[in-house]
């Protein structure tokens, strides 16, 4: 603000100035300020008036004024970034999250608002982000710091395995290669175990489970590792040693009782050791061709293959009773 004084008989004034709240300063006659030799500067927060009160000599002698001047504040444009830390790992991306869209960006002062992430070393860089308000023509920029951070490596040990239900307590251990933050275990049977580095746990059944383990670092950058744990069954076979093919419901048919395999092959010899029954995964009703055959003595063969493949051969004597 530049006042001029005119017809002065001194050359120090003390002038005072209404905007939001009354302000006195001291000029020459030219209107600048003493003793800094600059013009008036007024910051104030929104457009008004701004009245010259009253002017004052060296002398005391004061005059009032009723002279006004409009200032209109245009206000400087409100920016954000809105961008977070990422991790090693993530792919390059274009920084757009900016606010008000339409600016420039600039890292570590070169322009360009592409972030090369996957080519970039860890470490932290600046962005910078400049905008000129189209309508007002005020200029702003806002700083602010992207750190590119090491990526964990997820990695989980458990044990024993394989096993088998006789004995499914397994110890799950943490393996990976740094100090782990909120490690989150899922066990594939419908466990979910939080905030533990080392535990047991037992399975109640046979079965493959997926076992999915995620972690967190100091920085706030995560991994995952994925295995199977497999409980496998006992295998046992239960054979009877006679069947009455009577159709009354009751013990009609012959076979044997598996747990744990995989598949099984049955043949039946008559008295004179011809196979008159040959079968997988089948049940004898005590007929050849669709008739029925005398009571007695018959021998079997059963070859059953368990859930890893391994072949267990069973052979013995079998009474056909009506």
């Amino acid at each position: 603000l530049l006042i001029n004084i005119s017809n002065s008989l001194s050359n120090t004034y003390t002038v005072s100035l209404l905007d939001s709240i009354l302000k006195s300063f001291v000029i020459d006659t030219n209107g600048l300020l003493i003793p800094e030799g600059v013009p008036i500067t007024l910051t104030p927060n929104f457009s008004g008036e701004v009245y010259i009160v009253s002017l004052t000599d060296n002398e005391g002698c004061t005059r009032e004024f009723n002279d006004d001047v409009y200032i209109e504040v245009k206000q400087l444009p409100q920016l954000a970034i809105n961008e977070d830390d990422i991790c090693v790992g993530e792919l390059s991306y274009t920084l757009n999250n900016a606010t008000p869209i339409g600016g420039a960006y600039f890292i570590n002062n070169i322009m360009t608002d592409y972030f090369d992430v996957e080519n970039l070393q860890t470490g932290s860089y600046n962005i910078r982000y400049e905008y000129t308000d189209p309508v007002t023509s005020c200029y702003n920029e806002v700083t602010e710091v992207i750190t590119i951070s090491e990526s964990p490596e997820a990695g989980m040990l458990f044990s024993p395995q394989p096993t088998d239900i006789d004995d499914p307590n397994i110890l799950f251990r943490d393996n990976s290669n740094e100090e782990v933050y909120f490690p989150e275990w899922h066990l594939g049977d419908g466990t979910i175990i939080y905030d533990e580095l080392s535990f047991w746990h037992t399975y109640a059944d046979t079965g493959t489970y997926t076992i999915k383990y995620y972690i967190t670092n100091i920085y706030g950058c995560t991994d995952s590792v994925i295995n199977q744990l497999t409980i496998n069954p006992i295998c046992t076979v239960f054979i009877p040693d006679a069947f009455t093919p009577n159709s009354d419901g009751d013990n009609d048919y012959f076979y044997p009782s598996i747990i744990g395999e995989n598949t099984y092959n049955m043949k039946v010899y008559d008295r004179w050791g011809e196979i008159i029954y040959n079968e997988d995964n089948g049940q004898w009703d005590g007929k050849v061709n669709n008739n029925d055959i005398v009571d007695g003595v018959y021998t079997y063969s059963i070859s059953v293959f368990d859930f890893n493949n391994r072949l267990f051969i069973y052979s013995g004597i079998l009474n056909l009773i009506k």
